[in-house]
């Protein structure tokens, strides 16, 4: 970074941060004073996220977070916890199994062992009153009738036995888990729709709401959630293939069918970024909510002050002003499809401090005020 000055009359300072194509799996830390005087051309950006911290703001906040324990790992559950807040993290995310014929209407121990180390991390979260349950296994043969359909009788009876080992109110099931990667034979939209008509017909479920199609490419979200709509409570998908703005368009049309927006495998901070600006209503992440993350989670609960976005290039970029009172910047890229953005953080008469930066994108901004320049 370079620090150049502006000819305007009153001062302005501006940061810039540039995403790689790819993020590395693992957090780089750069500080960075940026401290603008004088009088230089200031080279051209994409994109510009105007914020003025004396701003009433708008409001994006989420309450809805979860961590997901179908990655089993107590350090992605430790560092999530410590790095969102215990408080904040109201969902957990926990499997059920279709990778062995049931027994007894019973499924394996071998699952059952899963299970539990499920129970065993999703009990730290000790606020998250809100179990979501979501396919965390391969499929048998016994469950799959033919060319990615499935018996719905049987699959719902898997899920119902799962529901019994964790014997407690589960708040929502995601039936299938990213359907439309072929590969996984989970079956069609109108097998998730009858397998959900089983569900709801079950005792096992008082008040469950259901949500899908949790699809891997977001391109696909819209036509497997209008085939289950009239059974689900929530639409969901996954942001790891497809465009930007298919995710932008079935966020608006699952609210337009008054149903919740919601993205229950969060894979970047991006995808949170952007989707409160067009009404994602909840998030899970997948993996660990290292510091880009736990700090979104935080500060979308005050005033969003900026925004800006390249549907295009599937990055976005905002200035939050958190319940505290502190002023943060965040910017991401998606973990697949990003492209090199450049963004411009522009306020008038501040200083900016810099810190954090990792995968998911610029994690901290604080400001001081300084006095204007006549």
């Amino acid at each position: 970074m370079t620090s150049h000055a502006l000819s305007q009359p009153s001062r302005i300072e501006f940061l810039k941060f540039i995403f790689p194509r790819a993020f590395v799996p693992c957090c780089w830390l750069k500080t960075a004073l940026i401290l603008l005087t004088g009088a230089v051309a200031i080279q051209a950006q994409d994109h510009t996220v105007l914020f003025d911290t004396s701003a009433p703001g708008i409001s994006r906040a989420m309450t809805n977070w979860g961590l997901d324990t179908c990655w089993a790992s107590y350090d992605n559950m430790h560092r999530g916890l410590v790095y969102m807040g215990t408080n904040n993290v109201n969902i957990v995310r926990v499997g059920f199994f279709v990778d062995a014929p049931l027994t007894n209407n019973d499924v394996t121990p071998a699952d059952k062992a899963v299970m539990q180390t499920d129970v065993t991390f999703a009990s730290m979260a000790t606020a998250a009153t809100h179990w979501d349950m979501n396919l965390d296994s391969s499929v048998n043969a016994w469950y799959i009738s033919g060319a990615n359909t499935v018996y719905a009788d049987r699959w719902a009876a898997a899920v119902r036995a799962c529901q019994r080992f964790y014997h407690r109110n589960i708040w929502m099931v995601e039936g299938f888990n990213e359907p439309d990667y072929l590969v996984n034979n989970e079956g069609s939209p109108q097998n998730l729709y009858d397998i959900f008509g089983y569900l709801q017909a079950s005792t096992n479920f008082p008040g469950t709401l259901f949500g899908g199609g949790s699809t891997l490419n977001d391109d696909n979200a819209a036509s497997w959630f209008n085939v289950i709509s009239p059974r689900v409570s929530l639409g969901t998908t996954h942001c790891l293939a497809g465009s930007a703005a298919s995710y932008v368009n079935f966020l608006q049309t699952v609210a337009a069918a008054h149903a919740t927006p919601f993205n229950p495998e969060l894979h970047n901070v991006m995808e949170a970024i952007m989707g409160v600006e067009y009404g994602l209503q909840g998030g899970i992440w997948w993996g660990s909510a290292e510091r880009a993350r736990g700090e979104f989670v935080k500060a979308c609960q005050g005033k969003r002050l900026g925004y800006a976005d390249d549907l295009n290039k599937w990055t976005a970029a905002a200035v939050y002003r958190g319940t505290s009172g502190s002023v943060q910047a965040f910017a991401g890229g998606s973990e697949r499809m990003a492209t090199t953005t450049s963004y411009r953080f522009l306020r008038r008469i501040a200083m900016f401090f810099m810190t954090a930066t990792d995968r998911s994108g610029l994690t901290r901004l604080m400001c001081r005020e300084a006095p204007a320049i006549g």
